[in-house]
């Protein structure tokens, strides 16, 4: 039994192996002797939402997946080991793997792995006192669904259209056929 007390942060390039990340990632916890079931989350940077390697990783760790702003990342500049001006001047932070590890786990955290580098990919792992909730910090990457609404009543349009519409968080359309969604799509999500 391991207590979600881990959080892993994580960089990468663009169209890094999915492979290298999860060995660097493996490398890390085993080096440290740390238990892959202790991790509460994994976070990165959110120009990395789109990141097969950093989704790969989350997925085979069972872990979920948060992403930050470059803001929210150089926040924890303070307490960095290893910042960057290289990683600054690409990214508006000056360290993914660990700015993403601290964030994640807590003010009252620390690096138990400073960011450690593979060829293509950085990894840092922080610890946490006490188990983290599992109300992370950050956000998930999103989703999108194009539909159609149907040409006449909402009889004619498909159970999936309009479960879709209404588990949606926003609704982007042309204002005309919003209206015609009525009741279906509250003025507080459309767009």
């Amino acid at each position: 039994l391991h207590p979600p007390v881990l959080t892993v942060g994580v960089g990468c390039e663009r169209g890094t192996d999915p492979a290298e990340l999860a060995a660097l990632i493996a490398d890390c916890l085993a080096e440290s002797g740390l238990a892959a079931g202790a991790i509460a989350a994994i976070g990165s940077l959110d120009l990395k939402m789109d990141e097969p390697a950093v989704h790969r990783a989350a997925a085979t760790l069972n872990a979920p997946l948060r992403f930050f702003d470059a803001a929210a990342l150089e926040a924890e500049f303070h307490r960095l080991q290893n910042p960057s001006e290289i990683v600054f001047q690409e990214t508006g932070c000056h360290g993914v793997a660990e700015g993403a590890a601290l964030v994640l786990a807590g003010p009252d955290t620390a690096l138990v792995v400073t960011k450690r580098k593979s060829k293509r990919a950085t990894c840092a792992i922080a610890r946490a006192a006490a188990p983290i909730n599992r109300e992370l910090a950050g956000r998930p990457r999103g989703s999108l669904a194009v539909i159609g609404i149907g040409p006449g009543s909402d009889a004619w349009r498909s159970p999936e259209a309009t479960a879709l519409v209404d588990q949606a968080e926003i609704v982007v359309g042309y204002g005309l056929y919003i209206d015609l969604l009525g009741a279906l799509v509250p003025v507080e999500k459309r767009r």
